[in-house]
């Protein structure tokens, strides 16, 4: 009896260990998948167009479509109102291998579709550390 004890408790231990490891590396799949990859992704006014030129990079001007109809566009930018309802469909129908720099009027919706395409699993995304005010006042 004594013996049957021993087994019994030897053979639940060992599955309360393995039991405990299973949920380890669970947790830490779980944590992986949410990390976010963020290095070297504001680039200046002045090396957009060797980004564009040289690396292939698409701009994506995030503004509204009445922005830009007031205001102008960047030439060759691709319109993706961040503010429509349609903001995340449209991205998820990108290549996300692409490479992309977006912008808007100031920099404040690119930091936060630039979080939202990381969060996607877009590798090649950067921002225009400045919007398009400060492209007009220098280009326009």
């Amino acid at each position: 009896m004594k013996y049957h004890n021993y087994a019994f408790a030897k053979g639940f231990l060992g599955l309360i260990i393995i039991c405990f490891l299973i949920f380890l590396q669970s947790c830490k799949n779980e944590a992986s998948k949410k990390q976010v990859v963020t290095v070297n992704q504001s680039v200046s006014i002045d090396d957009i167009a060797n980004l564009i030129n040289d690396e292939k990079y698409q701009l994506i001007d995030l503004r509204t479509h009445d922005e830009v109809k007031e205001n102008g566009t960047i030439p060759f930018s691709k319109i993706v109102d961040f503010s429509s309802n349609d903001f995340e469909h449209v991205i998820d129908a990108m290549d996300k291998n692409g490479k992309y720099i977006l912008y808007c009027k100031s920099g404040g919706r690119s930091g936060k579709a630039l979080k939202v395409l990381n969060e996607k699993g877009f590798k090649n995304v950067k921002e225009m550390n400045a919007g398009y005010d400060a492209w007009a006042a220098k280009f326009k």
